[in-house]
């Protein structure tokens, strides 16, 4: 199935890029999308270095617009077709 990871301002400055099509197996879930793009784009500063897979704790991600636990990425099915957003964490105050 095929995913489309869509990335926010400052992840697609680092990648030189502003979307990529990503084909996953039947039954990925968010988890398996976080290694997937950590594969595709090893250079984003929002990469574990050691797991070789995004880093919930230094970048958010949204599938079709909801936003995914950082705790439990795997828990997030994906399913063919889904918009997946990646964006840097935000602060406020």
């Amino acid at each position: 199935m095929k995913v489309t990871l869509e990335l926010g301002r400052a992840f697609s400055k680092e990648a030189g890029l502003s979307r990529l099509e990503l084909e996953m197996r039947a039954g990925a879930s968010a988890g398996d999308l976080l290694l997937a793009a950590g594969a595709a784009l090893p250079a984003l500063s929002c990469v574990d270095r050691a797991s070789g897979a995004v880093d919930l704790a230094a970048a958010n991600l949204s599938v079709n617009g909801r936003p995914v636990d950082p705790r439990t990425p795997e828990r997030t099915p994906l399913q063919d077709g889904d918009r997946c957003y990646l964006y840097g964490v935000m602060s406020g105050g």
